[in-house]
This record gives C-alpha cells, sequence and structure tokens, in this order.
C-alpha cells in the first residue's frame, strides 16, 4: 500500500488529506496547529502536531 505524509492541514491539506484517505490509502497528516490536528483526526489515520521544517522531527514521525 502507498503511504502519503500531508504537511500543513489548512484548507488545501485538510482536503488533500481527506481525499486520499477516502480512497483507502494511509494518510499520516502532519501540523504545527492543534487546532487543525483536532479537526482532522476523524478522517486519517495518523495525525501529529510537530515542525515539519525540522528534519529530525519528521524522521522521529516515520517520514522519510
Amino acid at each position: 500500500m502507498r503511504n502519503f505524509a500531508v504537511i500543513g492541514l489548512g484548507s488545501f491539506g485538510h482536503f488533500t488529506a481527506r481525499y486520499l484517505a477516502g480512497r483507502g490509502l494511509e494518510v499520516l497528516g502532519i501540523d504545527m496547529d492543534e487546532v487543525q490536528v483536532e479537526r482532522m483526526k476523524p478522517y486519517v489515520e495518523k495525525v501529529v502536531i510537530a515542525d515539519a521544517t525540522n528534519k529530525e522531527v519528521l524522521e522521529q514521525i516515520g517520514v522519510q
């Protein structure tokens, strides 16, 4: 199965993540805004609050 990370869960990222998850794909949502992360929880398998500009943080959450 293909895995996707959507970085930034504003309008575009939110609907992109929902589209991918709705097609049965595994999606990891990443955003620094807790409100955006909470809003995405019902739609994707995993969503985290993180700074995606930090390479070490991305590696820790499983983004290669």
